[in-house]
């Protein structure tokens, strides 16, 4: 079922017009929805190409806009999945995060993130506040231990030293021994090598523990089992950096690679969790969702990484193998994948009405918690705005 997924995805790549699917299936969720959505007057620009990106609750008015508009990207929101932060939590958490022992470990870029993610984990939502932070550890560590990864192909250093850097942190959750690193010190430069062993003791000295701490013995299991699966998806990935791929083979690891489910797995109540299994093609699904729209808004940074030749993964932006395989614009490819999105997430409202109502809840949980990362990726802490894409806020 999840190839399907994959193949379902690539076709419509090439096939953004599709049937139109009834919608808000979700009606019993209803909830606000952030005042950026269906909102004239706001819209998100980027600072070095003339697009703009914009949000709506109907379907039908985000094609008519792409239509009337040639230079904004519009995404349909679904309209009964509402988010919201407090501002009180963000802010807490930030602070808390400039106190964490391990916070030095990361360079300025990534230490720049995670504290931009405090917006994301103060989502409002049933947890506590322990798990926000433990959920807030994970989002900035998994930072860093993605952009190893990122760098190990680079170096020629796949198949030996992060084979075996995976391996580590498989084996540090399940308590086994492990390597050490320190043999490949001739081979790799040293910053890299320290970083990943930055990656390891984070996640022996502090993850883990506290997942121990704040969590029911059945929900770190499926934490081990999910991150597990990430870290060998992450190498079997790697195998395609620094290289031209088809869509339908970076689809394949990409609704894995892109980290969500543990992300939806650290946020959920007890009743969802045994709901959870790290292979579920509807989460699959939703990850994707968010692959494709960070591929989107990712696109000009990718591009110039490509030129610089410092991110291996840039190859795998989907939004850029579209435009060499169809020869489209950066413009084009961006609009193109707008629709699509827009398409995916009706469509996934529109088959949830087959599910039990538990499943449509879980569902809908997840749902949000995918829309709060759409929101990060563009707000920022305290909405100043996320630089690491080069979109901003603008007000007509």
């Amino acid at each position: 079922m999840a190839v399907e997924i994959y193949q379902k995805t690539a076709y419509a790549m090439q096939n953004p017009s599709q049937k139109k699917a009834p919608t808000q299936i979700f009606s019993a969720f209803q909830q606000d929805l952030p005042y950026y959505v269906d909102n004239e007057y706001i819209s998100f620009k980027h600072e070095k190409t003339d697009l703009n990106l914009r949000f709506l609750s109907s379907h039908e008015k985000a094609q008519q806009a792409m239509i009337a508009s040639p230079n904004d990207c519009v995404v349909y929101f679904p309209p009964d999945v509402g988010i919201s932060f407090d501002r009180e939590i963000e802010n807490r958490l930030s602070n808390d995060l400039l106190a964490w022992n391990f916070f030095k470990s990361f360079p300025q870029p990534l230490a720049h993130l995670g504290i931009d993610m405090s917006r994301y984990c103060s989502l409002q939502t049933h947890i506590s506040y322990d798990r926000r932070v433990l959920l807030h550890h994970h989002l900035t560590w998994i930072f860093l231990m993605d952009e190893v990864c990122e760098k190990f192909p680079i170096h020629q250093l796949h198949a030996n030293v992060e084979k075996m850097y995976l391996d580590n942190l498989k084996n540090i959750m399940n308590g086994l021994p492990v390597a050490d690193l320190m043999q490949y010190e001739s081979l790799c430069p040293k910053e890299l090598l320290q970083e990943a062993i930055n990656v390891q003791e984070i996640l022996a000295q502090d993850l883990m523990p506290l997942k121990r701490k704040l969590l029911s013995t059945r929900h770190v299991q499926l934490c081990v089992d999910t991150l597990s699966l990430f870290f060998d998806k992450q190498y079997e990935e790697g195998h395609m950096f620094c290289a031209e791929e088809t869509s339908e083979n970076i689809l394949r690891t990409r609704g894995f690679t892109i980290g969500t489910t543990m992300v939806f797995l650290l946020f959920l109540q007890p009743a969802h969790v045994e709901l959870f299994s790290p292979e579920d093609p509807c989460l699959i699904q939703i990850s994707i969702f968010i692959a494709l729209f960070h591929d989107m808004i990712g696109l000009h940074k990718d591009l110039e990484s490509l030129q610089k030749h410092d991110d291996g993964s840039a190859y795998l932006n989907l939004v850029r193998v579209s435009m060499r395989d169809n020869g489209w614009s950066e413009k084009e490819a961006s609009r193109v994948f707008a629709q699509i999105l827009s398409h995916h997430f009706q469509s996934f409202e529109f088959f949830m009405a087959t599910y039990t109502p538990i499943r449509q809840e879980y569902y809908h949980e997840v749902l949000k918690f995918a829309l709060g990362l759409f929101d990060y990726h563009l707000m920022g802490i305290m909405e100043s705005g996320n630089q690491r894409y080069g979109w901003r806020k603008v007000q007509s």
